[in-house]
């Protein structure tokens, strides 16, 4: 607006003319008193524009009768304050390239294009990535940790350097630089890492093992924390402030106006955030212990040789002594033992617990509900799926295993194991699933018994290799988790969003999902069992929640191992995933989760192969529709096999419409309409054809209205 205001005060256009943001306006990071720092740049001719830079800049900062809107630094161009104040592209290329200091090229993290033509800025930013990232990782450390060197000698000199808390020791700048330093080291390989949000880049880095999932979490509540007391500061002065009052009534006031009863536990809070941040920096920049080193730390050879190598990220999330733990978990596998299971203790009912096994499709879907079948919620994890080894040059099948580790808690009293197929050495398919047998209480002390009989029912649900099998055990589990597992009646019939972010660049061999959601009950249960009925495979897994939303990263490939590039796959997968997980959620409304769950992924296969599947699977995105269907499917196979047998553009309405499948028809209106549809017909075998297709179509509709009850007596079935 300020710009477009420029620009016809001058009488003029600005058609290759562009507004760089940078710094905090650049990260969408702004306090209620910052300074904006911007760069302007065009393709050709950059004095032309100097006259609307310097009227663009007045506008937004001369005071006027109601006051002004905002500093502005343009210190930050090619040059500084000695450059031109609008720069070209190849100008600001070749300056970066030649004679860009490394501040200069962090800086650039944060740029973004955000008035005039944000294709030239785009085109900019681009130009300018390459060289932003090539960087020696030893100079660009060195030039982060001078920088704050400086900042803290001048902060010190005044008394400040504990209570000033940008820059300050274990301050804002100590997050900023951690995150920008790992950006500026792996960005180049790695171009997932790329934000220009603090935050987000945080979530980036941990999720590509550049930063521990414990320091990701000091940073970012530390940010939080620091953000928040800055921006009650500003507030507080009604200017920019970074500094902790050192007037007990002004702490007291602060420390209230962020809900603190008083300074002391406000002071407590604030020094054990900036002791935790500073640990973080110094374990990342001071001492350089960077991700390239954790990583760079191989896992024991002897355990690679189960896995068929090494697993990017293992080596960062488990010690030595964890890694010894595993392999002796693993060497006691055999194909009669194709799962051990480990528990360690942590209080207060909860456990750490450790699965290693021959990998099976669904193999962490079984994992999870399971669990849940059990009383246990998975709070945390990580899970890793080794590469293929063995096959004929070896004269061993084919295999990979698999070490997942999760952090489980009891959400009451524990239900005992039950049988879910395990019948001694030899598992059955078949069969109906025993009783569970409720257990008592427990404070955490369980019968010795509970994991063991835990691993042997996971085997049974798992050791089969058929696909026809596998299904028919996920509709069990299905089955078993909705007849134990006490959901929430509000619950039962809200579906909650879901955001689904697909990344091709982070993973060399698979395709990156980033999944959030709010944390439901059977969340993780829920979403590993959308992939897999969408034939997908889980190669790596990272389970994490922040606060009520689950927040979990999954690499995956398809049927075949390979990444999944296509657009169109991708979106079906993200609706197939979705529309899955919805409806699994809603399974408790179904007389027959098992058999409601098959149907539905044949019926979900079929409409996927229609051309208007995307307008379709949005119809059926709902709560009303989807329990609807889930009563549907697994009220008979009968009903459930007639609705897949026929045509779907001629059922999909009474599914969907609720009006549609209300409504009593009379004879006359049924009359009518079958005439209706006769009457655009030419033969007889057109007719023959309606014909049978109306009443099917009827029939169903009817089926479906006695189910739903829409219609409860008998007289009035027919109708």
């Amino acid at each position: 607006m300020a710009l477009g205001f420029a620009c016809q005060e001058l009488g003029r256009a600005a058609p290759d003319f562009c507004v760089l943001a940078m710094g905090k306006l650049g990260g969408e990071e702004l306090n209620y008193s910052s300074d904006i720092d911007l760069v302007f740049v065009c393709e050709e001719d950059g004095g032309a524009y100097s006259a609307l830079a310097q009227r663009l800049i007045r506008g937004l900062s001369e005071m006027t009768a109601t006051g002004f809107l905002y500093r502005v630094d343009m210190r930050l161009r090619p040059w500084g304050k000695a450059g031109a104040l609008v720069t070209t592209r190849q100008a600001y290329l070749d300056y970066i390239r030649k004679d860009g200091r490394m501040w200069e090229k962090q800086a650039l993290l944060k740029a973004r294009p955000i008035a005039g033509n944000l294709d030239v800025g785009m085109g900019v930013l681009r130009g300018l990535e390459t060289q932003v990232f090539q960087v020696d990782a030893e100079l660009a450390r060195q030039s982060v940790l001078t920088m704050k060197q400086e900042i803290e000698a001048k902060l010190a000199a005044q008394g400040l350097l504990e209570t000033e808390i940008k820059g300050g020791r274990g301050g804002i700048r100590d997050i900023e630089f951690t995150a920008q330093y790992l950006q500026l080291v792996h960005g180049a390989e790695h171009p997932g890492i790329h934000s220009i949000n603090t935050l987000d880049g945080l979530v980036r880095l941990v999720n590509h093992d550049f930063i521990q999932a414990d320091d990701y979490r000091h940073l970012t509540s530390g940010y939080l924390f620091l953000r928040k007391v800055e921006h009650s500061l500003q507030l507080l002065h009604n200017k920019q402030e970074h500094t902790l009052p050192q007037s007990p009534r002004e702490l007291t006031c602060l420390a209230q106006r962020l809900d603190y009863p008083g300074p002391t536990e406000f002071m407590a809070y604030h020094n054990q955030h900036r002791a935790a941040i500073r640990r973080v920096f110094d374990k990342y920049v001071e001492r350089r212990v960077s991700a390239t080193a954790i990583t760079a730390v191989l896992p024991h050879a002897s355990l690679t040789q189960h896995l068929g190598g090494v697993m990017e990220g293992y080596a960062d999330r488990f010690d030595e002594d964890q890694q010894q733990r595993h392999l002796a978990l693993l060497k006691a596998l055999s194909p009669a033992q194709r799962v051990r299971v480990e528990a360690v203790p942590l209080g207060e009912q909860r456990w750490e617990l450790t699965i290693v096994g021959y990998d099976e499709s669904g193999e962490l879907s079984m994992i999870c509900g399971l669990l849940l079948s059990h009383g246990m919620n998975i709070e945390a994890g990580d899970a890793f799926t080794g590469h293929s080894i063995g096959g004929p040059a070896t004269g061993t099948v084919a295999h990979r295993k698999f070490i997942d580790v999760l952090q489980v808690r009891a959400r009451g009293p524990l239900i005992a194991s039950g049988d879910l197929g395990h019948k001694s050495s030899r598992p059955s398919v078949a069969g109906e699933l025993a009783p569970a047998r409720a257990a008592a209480p427990t404070t955490g002390n369980i019968d010795a018994d509970f994991w063991s009989q835990y691993e042997a029912e996971l085997i049974g649900l798992t050791h089969h290799g058929h696909p026809e099998a596998r299904a028919v055990n996920q509709g069990r589990l299905a089955r078993r988790v909705v007849s134990l597992v006490e959901f929430e009646p509000d619950a039962a019939s809200l579906l909650l969003p879901l955001e689904i972010e697909f990344d091709n660049a982070a993973d060399r061999e698979a395709t990156v999902l980033r999944i959030s959601g709010e944390d439901t009950l059977g969340f993780l249960y829920e979403l590993t069992n959308a992939l897999t009925l969408s034939g997908i495979q889980i190669q790596r897994v990272k389970i994490r929640s922040i606060g009520h939303l689950a927040s979990d990263t999954l690499h995956v490939t398809d049927e075949t191992g390979r990444k999944i590039t296509d657009p169109r796959r991708l979106n079906e997968l993200r609706a197939a995933v979705i529309l899955i997980k919805h409806f699994t959620h809603l399974l408790p409304q179904s007389p027959n989760p098992e058999a409601a769950l098959l149907h539905f992924r044949e019926l979900l296969a079929k409409l996927l192969e229609r051309p208007d599947w995307s307008e379709q699977v949005a119809s059926l995105d709902q709560s009303e529709v989807l329990g609807a269907l889930s009563r549907l499917l697994g009220m008979s196979d009968f009903v459930g096999e007639e609705l897949l047998r026929q045509e779907l553009g001629r059922v999909l309405p009474i599914v969907t419409d609720s009006a549609m499948r209300k409504e009593a028809k009379t004879v006359d209106q049924l009359r009518r309409e079958l005439d209706a549809e006769l009457q655009v017909t030419a033969s007889l075998e057109a007719q023959r054809e309606v014909l049978n297709a109306f009443k099917d179509r009827e029939m169903l509709r009817v089926d479906m209205r006695h189910i739903l009850g829409h219609q409860e007596s008998f007289t009035g079935f027919s109708l």
